[in-house]
């Protein structure tokens, strides 16, 4: 009597395991194919990180070879900045920056953002590096620097430019005095100014350079830096902005003496310095900057990444 029923159920209990079979082999496919769709997504994404990488390093060496040419030196301020470099593509695009974060140093910047291949997913790269800005001499804080105190005769004047915003940036808050004593750093960066003999110039000279001779015999007019390697006999009138820097001394020998910025003088004989009756110095920071920025060179640099996905 139960054959019948047993051949009944044998079709109900093959279709069961073909069920069962079929949403196996479902699950396993569909496991299979988020698996897949999962490396593929993983793939696309570390490819686009890499080549987003890649071309934010490729953008940051454009702004070395910027800074090479000396482009660098338009960025005369803290907060200074330019676009250096900008390019596109199907797939993104890059760009290179490069900005003066303070008076001693710069940070370029190369970036990229670049499709990955996910729907709503970009690569984003952002390399920076930090380059220091030497300078050979400290910044000088007082008017009249000298290894040992200047002397002033009667009628001469040191003083300090008035307060203004501009002054104040560029003093940076150093505070500053009319004059002070101070050892002369070792002048290592400055052997590469070029070599100006002073009864030879017609015109006023604008640059950083060295005096051939320590004697003045005739009117000079500068802007930016001289430098000497002995004492300064100043026979004629010097009007100079910017800074005076002499291993020696510094004498008044019937010139006159006009300069705005700083005098720093080393002293090297072991005598002092002297402005003379109607001898003028007058501080200035901003023109100290620039007289600076003249021998100012790229230091070593030192790089970052930031890296972003979204």
């Amino acid at each position: 009597m139960s054959a019948p029923a047993d051949r009944a159920e044998r079709p109900g209990a093959a279709l069961v395991l073909a069920v069962v079979v079929a949403v196996v082999v479902g699950l396993s496919t569909l496991s299979l194919w988020r698996l897949t769709a999962a490396s593929r997504r993983t793939s696309a994404l570390d490819i686009g990180t890499t080549s987003a990488t890649s071309l934010a390093d490729s953008a940051i060496v454009r702004g070395f070879g910027y800074l090479d040419h000396d482009g660098w030196r338009v960025l005369t301020e803290p907060g200074a900045q330019l676009r250096a470099a900008v390019g596109s593509s199907p797939r993104g695009r890059w760009r290179t920056d490069v900005g003066r974060s303070s008076w001693g140093s710069l940070v370029v910047r190369g970036t990229s953002e670049l499709r990955t291949g996910v729907p709503r997913a970009w690569a984003r790269a952002d390399h920076r590096a930090l380059i220091p800005l030497v300078t050979p001499i400290p910044f000088p804080t007082a008017a009249l620097i000298g290894a040992r105190p200047w002397q002033l005769a009667t009628g001469a004047t040191a003083s300090l430019a008035p307060t203004s915003a501009s002054e104040a940036r560029c003093r940076a808050g150093a505070t500053v005095r009319i004059d002070t004593v101070r050892p002369l750093p070792v002048l290592s960066g400055l052997a590469h100014l070029p070599v100006v003999d002073p009864d030879t110039v017609r015109d006023t000279l604008i640059g950083a350079f060295r005096l051939q001779s320590g004697r003045i015999r005739r009117s000079l007019a500068a802007r930016g830096m001289l430098v000497l390697d002995t004492d300064l006999f100043i026979r004629a009138d010097l009007r100079l902005t910017g800074v005076l820097l002499t291993r020696g001394s510094v004498h008044s020998s019937g010139g006159r003496l006009d300069l705005i910025g700083a005098a720093v003088a080393g002293d090297s004989g072991g005598g002092y310095s002297v402005l003379g009756a109607g001898d003028r110095v007058r501080y200035d920071a901003c023109a100290i900057r620039r007289a600076l920025e003249l021998i100012t060179r790229l230091g070593p640099s030192a790089d970052w990444n930031l890296l972003t996905l979204h």
